[in-house]
């Protein structure tokens, strides 16, 4: 038979507290089996029994919640438990950091629950569950923008933009980039990234219409950005779109592949850009193909 772990012997001490008779009211006797599962959980953490330990946390929680009526206490105590669970079971983890967010929401406290917001889009995204990432971080940003938070809002958007391109959610992405590009405008730390964040948003709408047989939105949308924001024409990157609409348009796909290689020499590009570039070049290579084959049956 296995020997009883510290762990154990602390959460059979709660139960028989809880079963306790209390001639004073029971709050005293709550408050005991609270903290003795909490030592509980403890223990299992250092012996690394993370649902044991996820499980004596989220005890401690329920009777910090519904009995003492300690929300505080309660949302510290679920934390605790979403991040035991998340070494053993990321569902049960998210599962548990949203009860926490709901209470802190219902407090107010909408930074802290941005905060959880973004524990929980990491493991979305971590599980591969796009779609429940961009939710959790859209409210990520939707909490931070209660509390004034401009920039760490920004860099919410900002994920739910790189991700909605990466589902091909295109205009969703755009429309983000753009909002985040304004806002940082404004800015006199954030003005600097401007550019890439225009630069990120007509790749998006390059790509986009690229599929659709039609660039002509993606001329406007260039210089529409050259008449709001200053620091976008001439740069770079204003320059490698410019060049590159040229290329595609006139079916050069050596022209186009040229470009991106030298600007790529001087400014890395990272894999979500490259993977867009890419994507034209194909669209454009894949046109020019079957011009150079037309159909003889």
């Amino acid at each position: 038979m296995a020997k009883e772990s510290k762990g154990d012997e602390f959460v059979k001490q709660a139960d028989k507290r809880l079963k306790a008779f209390s001639l004073f009211g029971g709050g005293q006797k709550y408050e005991d089996a609270v903290d003795l599962y909490a030592k509980a959980a403890a223990q299992y953490k250092a012996s690394k029994e993370w649902d044991q330990a996820g499980d004596a946390y989220v005890k401690a929680a329920e009777l910090s919640e519904k009995n003492l009526k300690d929300n505080t206490s309660a949302c510290s105590h679920y934390v605790d438990a979403a991040k035991a669970y998340k070494n053993s079971s990321p569902k049960d983890s998210v599962r548990i950091y949203k009860i926490a967010v709901q209470l802190h929401m219902d407090d107010n406290r909408f930074s802290t629950a941005a905060k959880l917001w973004k524990e929980i889009a990491q493991i979305e995204e971590k599980e591969l569950n796009v779609k429940d990432a961009i939710a959790a971080w859209t409210k990520c940003a939707d909490c931070f923008e209660a509390e004034n938070q401009a920039s760490s809002a920004n860099q919410a958007w900002l994920k739910v933009a790189d991700l909605s391109a990466q589902e091909e959610e295109y205009k969703q992405a755009i429309q983000l980039y753009e909002k985040v590009a304004q806002s940082s405008a404004d800015s006199q730390l954030g003005r600097h990234s401007v550019k890439d964040y225009l630069f990120k948003a007509i790749l998006c709408r390059f790509v986009m219409e690229a599929k659709a047989g039609d660039c002509k939105t993606v001329s406007e949308t260039l210089e529409k950005y050259k008449d709001r924001y200053p620091t976008w024409d001439g740069s770079r990157e204003c320059k490698l779109i410019e060049g590159c609409l040229q290329a595609f348009n006139a079916d050069e796909v050596d022209k186009f592949t040229e470009l991106v290689y030298k600007y790529d020499q001087i400014s890395r590009l990272d894999a979500w850009t490259s993977k867009v570039l890419l994507d034209i070049k194909t669209i454009l290579k894949e046109g020019t193909d079957d011009a150079a084959s037309p159909d003889l049956t």
